[in-house]
C-alpha cells in the first residue's frame, strides 16, 4: 500500500475476499480506545490502576470503537452517495479500514511501549508522563502524529480515487469523524462509570 496507495485501495475496492477487514478494524479500535483513556486521563479522573484501566481500554475499544470503524464509513457511504459510481458498501469499508491501517502500528507498537515505559501514570496528570521520563515520552508523542498523518494521507487518497473533488469529500469525511469521535467518547465515558 506505501509505494502505490491508489492502486492498492483501488485493488481493495474491488477485491471479492476481504479476510483480515475484521481483524484489521479490532486491532485499530485499541489504538482509539486507548487514546480515549490517554486524552481523558483515566487515572485521574476514574482513580483506576493500569489492570482496571487495561480491561477498560480493551472494554471501550471493542464496544465503542469498533461499532465507531465502521459506523463512520457506512454514514459516508450514504451521505456522499458512493453507489452510484459502483463502488459496494463492503468493497469502501473495506478500503476505509485499510486506509488507516497505520493505528495498527500504534496498537501493536506504541501503545505498549508507553504503557511499559510511563504505566498507569501514561493515564494521568499527577504526575505527567512529560514529567516522568520526558525524553520518551515527546518521541512517543512525535510517532504518534505521525501515524496519525500517516492515516490522514491514506484516506485522502481514499477520497481522491473515488471523488473526482477531494476537498470537500475529505471535509465532509473529517467531520464526520470528529462528530462520531465526540459521540463514541461520550458513550465510552459513560461505559468508564459504570
Amino acid at each position: 500500500m506505501w509505494h502505490n496507495p491508489k492502486l492498492a485501495q483501488k485493488r481493495i475496492l474491488l477485491a471479492e475476499h476481504r479476510n483480515l477487514t475484521f481483524l484489521v478494524a479490532t486491532i485499530e479500535s485499541f489504538a482509539a480506545g486507548f487514546a480515549f483513556l490517554y486524552m481523558i486521563k483515566a487515572t485521574d479522573t476514574y482513580s483506576a490502576y493500569l489492570p482496571s484501566l487495561l480491561f477498560a481500554g480493551i472494554l471501550v475499544s471493542i464496544l465503542v470503537f469498533l461499532p465507531f470503524l465502521y459506523l463512520v464509513p457506512l454514514t459516508i457511504y450514504i451521505v456522499a452517495r458512493i453507489k452510484r459510481l459502483g463502488i459496494t458498501i463492503r468493497g469502501f469499508l473495506s478500503a476505509f479500514i485499510y486506509s488507516i491501517h497505520p493505528l495498527v502500528f500504534t496498537s501493536l507498537v506504541l501503545m505498549p511501549v508507553q504503557v511499559a515505559i510511563f504505566g498507569q501514570y501514561f493515564f494521568s496528570n499527577n504526575p505527567s508522563p512529560k514529567v516522568i521520563n520526558p525524553v520518551p515520552f515527546y518521541g512517543l508523542i512525535f510517532l504518534n502524529i505521525i501515524v496519525i498523518l500517516e492515516c490522514l494521507f491514506f484516506l485522502w487518497k481514499l477520497i481522491s480515487l473515488i471523488k473526482s473533488k477531494p476537498m470537500p469529500s475529505f471535509i465532509l469525511v473529517m467531520g464526520l469523524i470528529i462528530g462520531a469521535a465526540f459521540a463514541s467518547g461520550s458513550m465510552g465515558k459513560y461505559i468508564l462509570l459504570k
